[in-house]
């Protein structure tokens, strides 16, 4: 069975290719005839992937982390492709979601052999797909300011740590959203494909990575204060409960906004508003325990 296996070498600070060789013997006694493609710089995996799916080949293999993860799997939406992961990354939020372990990639070479097909949605930031969440205004402006660094070293707190930082300087712009045909306003939103967000938080943690739709959760306070109480909320899981926090689910979301707001999408900056989301229902097959 031909595969590809796509490497991000600096990955989890290097651990994926300290364990390669031992990787790539288990896959290719399992029956992989493996490709090796090992990344050099940001953005080159989707080409990869791309170029792997041109060559024939039915199972793609990420090893590395969540950034690696969006870029693989935005060569492989739609396609007949089954997608595989070894988690090396710092938080590994997707390998969190579908249950895959993050600390020994042999345990995940053996899902990849023996693990079963599921397919899941992706969202969809207007060409851009991502496989866990987007965010418009306030954590868009922190994954801006978070140094790569800072995310190595204090892993899941990183963001909230900057979070508080940014927190100092940061002017929220109105945002004018469109759910399907529910028009809503407000400061700060989150658009969901899964229920996990940045390591072990949860912000659209009803969520559903196969349900065919999108949670939205929109904060709609524009104050330094608010803005604290809702990484704390997110922090402790009682942000729900706020009364300028409202939860929505929808196949369509359209933003845009009095002054232009960033725009990220699974941790990584994609543009500004406006912006157009939307669900591809079971666009990607993945392997899993």
């Amino acid at each position: 069975m031909k595969a590809a296996l796509i490497v991000n070498p600096i990955a989890g600070q290097g651990r994926i290719e300290k364990n390669l060789s031992k990787i790539k013997n288990r896959l290719e006694i399992a029956g992989f005839d493996l490709t090796v493609y090992v990344t050099e710089h940001e953005g080159q995996a989707t080409r990869l992937a791309e170029r792997a799916v041109e060559e024939g080949i039915k199972t793609v293999i990420a090893a590395g982390g969540d950034g690696t993860v969006s870029e693989v799997i935005n060569g492989l939406a739609k396609k007949n492709i089954k997608f595989g992961l070894i988690p090396a990354g710092t938080a590994d939020v997707f390998a969190h979601e579908v249950g895959i372990p993050t600390h020994n990639p042999f345990k995940a070479c053996d899902i990849i052999i023996d693990g079963k097909n599921k397919r899941i949605d992706l969202g969809k930031a207007n060409d851009k797909y991502f496989v866990l969440m987007a965010g418009v205004g306030f954590d868009a402006q922190v994954v801006h300011e978070v140094k790569p660094e800072i995310k190595r070293l204090l892993k899941d707190v990183a963001y909230p740590l900057t979070g508080f930082k940014t927190l100092l300087t940061y002017k929220p712009s109105l945002l004018r959203i469109r759910l399907d045909d529910e028009p809503t306003e407000g400061y700060f939103v989150v658009v969901g494909n899964a229920k996990y967000y940045a390591g072990s938080f949860s912000v659209t943690r009803e969520a559903k990575i196969d349900d065919g739709l999108l949670d939205v959760c929109v904060f709609t306070g524009k104050t330094a204060a608010s803005f604290v109480k809702y990484v704390q909320g997110v922090i402790t899981g009682g942000h729900l409960r706020f009364s300028d926090v409202s939860y929505y689910r929808a196949k369509k979301i359209k933003i845009v906004s009095d002054g232009p707001a960033l725009v990220q999408a699974d941790g990584e900056i994609i543009g500004k508003t406006p912006m157009k989301f939307s669900i591809a229902p079971r666009a990607l097959e993945v392997l899993v325990p």
